[in-house]
Parts: structure tokens; C-alpha cells; sequence
């Protein structure tokens, strides 16, 4: 033990606990901010134009700078009112998502918001599929026969963003597809685009429902080692904002409270191998 005879070393050791003390309080007390949040206003400092930042679209209002604003918005945001006259349906909903392999980071998330909001949903992941193949056959049909959806989320169109000539030799396709639907509800979700299309935006914005069609090709994704699909976490993000959307912007909105939990099971799903109905062999 030691011998403090002189009065003043106890003080000494008091101060400088208290010194330390506070050297490590400062650190905990001010985390560092996100790279993309310099301003500390609310406001995107570094995102490139024309795209969103994913991180951003969860956290920070965005000035909005392109068509599709409805990207921009502040997650508190999400339980507000809805950005139009009508109020988003709260009744129990039966999804059916149904498109190509893009459904496989979607459907997951989608999934989740079923859960959160007591829905149903069925999705049908046909690989390698597009407006053709599905413009050429009565798979949509079949499925919305068979599932009896309230509501009908297409993911259809990635597969396609090299085709020549695009509206005028798939826009018969993308008809059929809408008329296979039976005046369901839906919502066509776009491509996300890893590079710029021949027209497939264009085609899908144009043959749709006013308030029907959501544009992805804006957003910021983060790539699996394909350099195409979306990475799982990317995907789930992509979920999101088309949620927000199917709340608050599209011309049928529904409620979709925010997930606080990841559903406990996968969502049924039919998976289709990656061949053209027989109509085009």
C-alpha cells in the first residue's frame, strides 16, 4: 500500500482518472459520421448524379433532382400520410410476385414485409425469362389462376436491355402479359440497370398503367461477382424503396409497415428452368 504523506498525490490520482476518463468518453460520445452525410444537414454532399446512394435512401431526405424523386425520401417518412389523395389499402393482401432471377433478392425482402403486415404471397422465379417468353405463353395466367392474388408484382425485363428495335418488336409481348393479369391489381417493377438499355424503360413506362411502373435503372446498386444482380443486402435496399413506392406513390397503394424482423420462413416459390416455351422452339 502506499504511503501518501504527502496530501496532494491523492488529488493527483483523482485528476488524472478523471483525465482519462474522459479521453474515452469523447470517443464513445461522437461516432463518426457516414462518408456521405459531410454536411451533417440531412442533405446527399457526394453522390453522383443522376444515382442514390442506398445508405443514403434510409437515412437523409434528398433534394430531389431526377424524374424519379420517389426515391428521395426520409425513412420517418414511411409511417407519415401518403404523398397523394388516396390512403394506402390496410386490408390482408395476397401478393404474387412472379418475373426472372431478379425476384431472388426481392422476393426474400418481400417476404418480409408479409410478414411484418400479416400478407400472403406466393413469387415464380423463371430464369433467363423476358417479355418474350412470357408474352409467348399463358404462364402468368396459370399462376394468377392458381394463386388468386390481390395484387401482382412483375419483375420482368433484365434480360433485355440489348434488344434492337425494342418497342416495336416486344411490345405486343409486354400486352399479353398486362392482359393475362385479369384487372388485378399491380405494379411492373424495371431493370436494374448495370449499363444503359436500348429502350426496355422506355417501353415498359409507356405500355403500363399510369402509376404502375417502378424505375430502378436511377438507383445505386452494389453488384454480385456477375457484375448484374444485385448483392443480397443491395437487394433487400432495392425492396425498400419499392415498398415505399407501393405505399405512397403508385396508383393502388398499400400499406407496407416497415420490417423490424426477418421473416422466420422462405416465401413459397416455384423456380422454372432457364427454356423458352414450346411456342418459340
Amino acid at each position: 500500500m502506499l504511503n501518501h504523506k504527502n496530501p496532494f498525490i491523492p488529488v493527483v490520482i483523482v485528476l488524472f482518472i478523471l483525465i482519462v476518463s474522459q479521453f474515452f468518453y469523447s470517443f464513445i460520445a461522437n461516432p463518426k459520421a457516414h462518408p456521405n452525410d459531410k454536411n451533417q444537414k440531412g442533405h446527399i454532399t457526394d453522390t453522383v448524379p443522376g444515382t442514390i446512394n442506398f445508405h443514403d435512401l434510409l437515412t437523409v431526405k434528398v433534394k430531389p433532382n431526377t424524374p424519379t424523386d420517389y426515391f428521395a425520401f426520409d425513412r420517418t417518412l414511411i409511417y407519415g400520410p401518403a404523398n397523394s389523395e388516396k390512403i394506402a389499402d390496410t386490408t390482408k393482401q395476397n401478393f404474387l410476385l412472379i418475373g426472372d432471377s431478379m425476384l431472388e433478392g426481392l422476393g426474400l425482402r418481400m417476404n418480409d414485409y408479409c410478414n411484418a403486415n400479416g400478407y400472403k404471397m406466393h413469387q415464380v422465379i423463371w430464369y433467363s425469362s423476358s417479355t418474350l417468353w412470357y408474352g409467348n405463353c399463358d404462364t402468368i395466367r396459370y399462376f394468377v389462376e392458381k394463386y388468386n392474388p390481390t395484387y401482382v408484382v412483375l419483375v420482368i425485363g433484365s434480360m433485355e436491355l440489348f434488344i434492337r428495335n425494342i418497342k416495336e418488336n416486344r411490345k405486343q409481348f409486354v400486352q399479353n402479359i398486362l392482359e393475362q393479369l385479369g384487372g388485378r391489381k399491380y405494379i411492373w417493377v424495371g431493370p436494374p440497370n448495370w449499363t444503359d438499355d436500348t429502350g426496355i424503360n422506355d417501353l415498359l413506362s409507356s405500355s403500363v398503367d399510369d402509376g404502375t411502373f417502378f424505375l430502378s435503372k436511377n438507383l445505386n446498386f452494389e453488384r454480385s461477382t456477375d457484375g448484374v444482380h444485385p448483392t443480397s443486402s443491395s437487394a433487400s435496399r432495392w425492396m425498400d424503396s419499392i415498398a415505399t413506392f407501393m405505399m405512397k406513390k403508385c396508383s393502388h397503394p398499400v400499406m407496407m409497415k416497415y420490417p423490424v424482423f426477418k421473416a422466420k420462413r422462405n416465401p413459397p416459390t416455384v423456380l422454372l428452368p432457364p427454356n423458352p416455351p414450346e411456342s418459340l422452339l
